[in-house]
């Protein structure tokens, strides 16, 4: 594009352009847009791994999950896929402790970017299941954003559940 880098920055490959940038997000949709409902656990770990590997680009992914993710909540199994996708990354690396670190800023920022903004819209039973797991590992370093989440899920059922089951006075 014929940008020149920052300042005491090299230009290592492509561009440093926003625009460029900008292809990271269109990349991971594409990515998730080619995952079959029926994609197998492997397809969805080597999702995970490729965003982990390119955890550098986090705050592209992250806007591109924002957008994605409100989108394909309407859908229950477009978004559980996504869903899938995340709980890999989540748990990426959790046996391995420099590995699990390195990812704790990437985890966090999703937690924080994509799904705290929209819990109460996702499947309420498999963020739930989830939610148990990611606690349990602590994987977004402490249970402010599960406890968050679980008050935006437990907040939306009950709503839901008053407007099943309306009050009628006599």
């Amino acid at each position: 594009c014929g940008c020149v880098p920052p300042q005491g920055r090299r230009q290592v490959s492509g561009c440093c352009c926003p625009t460029m940038s900008a292809k990271w997000g269109s990349k991971l949709a594409l990515k998730l847009s080619n995952l079959a409902e029926t994609s197998s656990k492997e397809s969805l770990q080597t999702l995970a791994k490729w965003i982990a590997f390119h955890r550098k680009r986090s705050t592209e992914f992250v806007a591109a999950l924002s957008t994605l993710l409100p989108t394909t909540a309407s859908s229950s199994t477009r978004a559980t896929l996504i869903l899938s996708v995340l709980h890999e990354l989540m748990v990426l690396h959790k046996g391995d402790d420099e590995k699990w670190d390195s990812l704790a800023d990437l985890r966090v920022q999703l937690g924080e970017g994509c799904l705290l903004p929209i819990a109460d819209k996702l499947p309420s039973e498999k963020l739930s299941e989830l939610l148990s797991e990611w606690d349990t590992l602590n994987a977004f370093g402490g249970p402010t954003l599960i406890r968050q989440m679980r008050r935006k899920l437990s907040s939306s059922s009950s709503s839901s559940s008053t407007k099943e089951a309306p009050v009628v006075k006599q």
